[in-house]
């Protein structure tokens, strides 16, 4: 019978380790040209996924107190990701690691997620996926799995879903981890995505990236904007903007001479 992995024996392990220096180079390569006021993590501490990021203030809402490093500039926050104390609409980016996995009320904790996001604001968020081979490993060999417990994973679709039904826009995504790679050392000071790939991913990444065993997701809060109507658009003081704009204040000013 074999022993069951925890989170924390999970990111230990060469699988763990793996998707952790995987994820935190797919998020740094996604966040290092954002700017806004402030970047939230929710959960999952042992992984920074901040690392690398434009944005100064950052912020880690865990379950846990954390162990802080002399590197690690989030300032931690203990909270449930079903009730985040912070204002609505303050924070322009919010990475969510391994929470489409492992939270138990994932519809309420994207409903709060999209509250605590800034209009226009970027949500990036990763997950073991479920149509991955270590997934398919699990159920075919009852027993045998590389996966931690309890974990509840979902598939690429599933999880666009439950981002969508909570308002957000899916923008893109990536794929990898398709083995375990014995170089990955996500702890160590290193550059980010330093790790070099198998030949396994290479070939998964250009033959089958969707059943990749990783899986990221981008989503943007879109905010629905002002329509003008009736005279307001089409009338004689019509608002413009750009080049029309400019060349309507210089005809009303030669008018006005």
């Amino acid at each position: 019978m074999s022993r069951t992995l925890t989170w924390i024996d999970f990111f230990s392990s060469d699988a763990g380790r793996t998707c952790a220096e995987w994820e935190i180079a797919a998020f740094s390569a996604i966040s290092r040209t954002m700017s806004g006021v402030r970047a939230v993590q929710i959960g999952c501490p042992a992984i920074n996924a901040l690392t690398g990021c434009a944005i100064a203030h950052q912020i880690l809402v865990s379950e846990d107190v954390p162990a802080s490093r002399e590197s690690d500039i989030r300032a931690p926050v203990i909270a449930h990701p079903e009730a985040i104390p912070l204002a609505a609409e303050c924070s322009d980016l919010i990475v969510w690691p391994h929470g489409l996995d492992s939270c138990s009320d994932k519809a309420a904790c994207l409903a709060e997620i999209e509250r605590v996001l800034a209009p226009n604001g970027i949500l990036i968020a990763s997950f073991l996926n479920a149509a991955g081979p270590w997934s398919m490993r699990r159920r075919l060999l009852r027993g045998s799995s590389v996966l931690p417990s309890p974990s509840s994973l979902v598939s690429v679709g599933e999880a666009k879903s439950l981002i969508a039904a909570s308002s957000l826009v899916i923008e893109g995504g990536r794929f990898g981890v398709y083995t375990v790679n014995p170089d990955a050392r996500p702890e160590e000071p290193r550059p980010v995505n330093s790790l070099r790939p198998t030949w396994l991913d290479k070939a998964g990444d250009r033959w089958w990236p969707t059943l990749g065993n990783m899986a990221v997701l981008i989503a943007r809060k879109r905010t629905a904007g002002m329509t003008l109507i009736g005279k307001a658009a089409f009338g004689p003081n019509a608002a413009r903007s750009g080049k029309r704009a400019l060349a309507h204040r210089q005809s009303i000013s030669k008018e006005k001479a």
